[in-house]
């Protein structure tokens, strides 16, 4: 891979990063605001991920890395960033045209479209169970932007606005698409990568209460399918309650829950056994069959 191209990667992350940080709403996103702000938050922490498990900003590491890859895949990263990085410039844009119209259409004494909300104080005015997954999403991005020496908080740039619903739906669904994208080039070229961010996903749900992991599913709307994931192979681990075993023979018994293909269930649930005697030689499972897919 040439220099050029591992040099520029990590360049390009970092500004996408950068363009979620500048990015304010405007008043029309009021009354949902904190569910398009936690979507706009659980886009970034996809992205984040993704960075962390590449180790993205680990520039003599990643060096080293790319260099064992073919040029087509690591060109097709840069490619994939770059679109990343175009969508954030393409909203931009639409952005200040929106502004301008808005600016031509009113007396600018009575203009409001273009007034920008104030974080903390609109989530202080949501439900219980979206300030609680808005904090929660908010302390994962700074855990995974630490990781990563990533500034949070851009101070020294021009922040920006969407004003319209289409321009988030289309932001956040065109850049988690991308991310997806991403994601599926390196289990080719970086096994391990795989394995990295799946359980950098399940460290996330790890964190959250359970009122946050019936929320966020609904609001991402599976476009972060790898958290998604995570989330409902916490769902699917059940308890399992035994409390009169006898096990006598030369058989196995597994005793909890395992991953297997081919699993149907949407969730497991707890398995309560008041007696169980198991004898012979044959192998037996107690608890779920759970599948685990990306």
């Amino acid at each position: 891979m040439s220099g050029l191209t591992a040099s520029s990667a990590p360049g390009l992350f970092l500004t996408c990063i950068d363009y979620f940080e500048l990015i304010q709403l405007g008043r029309n996103f009021k009354p949902d605001y904190a569910s398009c702000a936690i979507r706009l938050e659980a886009a970034h922490i996809h992205l984040l991920r993704w960075g962390k498990a590449v180790d993205i900003t680990n520039a003599e590491a990643l060096q080293a890395k790319l260099s064992t890859y073919r040029e087509e895949d690591v060109g097709f990263v840069k490619e994939l960033l770059e679109e990343i990085k175009e969508q954030f410039e393409r909203a931009e844009k639409d952005s200040v045209s929106f502004k301008k119209r808005a600016a031509r259409n009113a007396d600018t004494s009575s203009n409001t479209e273009t007034e920008t909300l104030d974080p903390s104080t609109e989530m202080q005015l949501a439900s219980t169970e979206h300030i609680t997954a808005g904090k929660a999403m908010t302390k994962i991005k700074h855990g995974y932007a630490e990781a990563l020496s990533v500034a949070t908080g851009v101070h020294d740039r021009t922040r920006w606005a969407l004003y319209q619903q289409k321009n988030l739906d289309t932001l956040v669904d065109e850049v988690s698409k991308l991310v997806t994208e991403l994601e599926k080039l390196f289990p080719a070229i970086d096994p391990e990568m795989t394995q990295r961010e799946d359980q950098l996903a399940r460290d996330e749900v790890a964190t959250l209460d359970d009122t946050t992991l019936e929320l966020l599913p609904a609001l991402l709307e599976n476009t972060d399918t790898v958290f998604t994931a995570a989330i409902k192979r916490q769902e699917n681990a059940r308890g399992l309650d035994i409390r009169d075993a006898s096990i006598k023979g030369d058989g196995t018994v597994h005793l909890g829950n395992e991953d297997t293909p081919d699993y149907q269930h949407d969730r497991g649930s707890n398995i309560s056994i008041g007696s169980l005697s198991v004898n012979g030689s044959a192998k037996s499972h107690i608890g779920h069959s759970i599948e685990y897919t990306r």
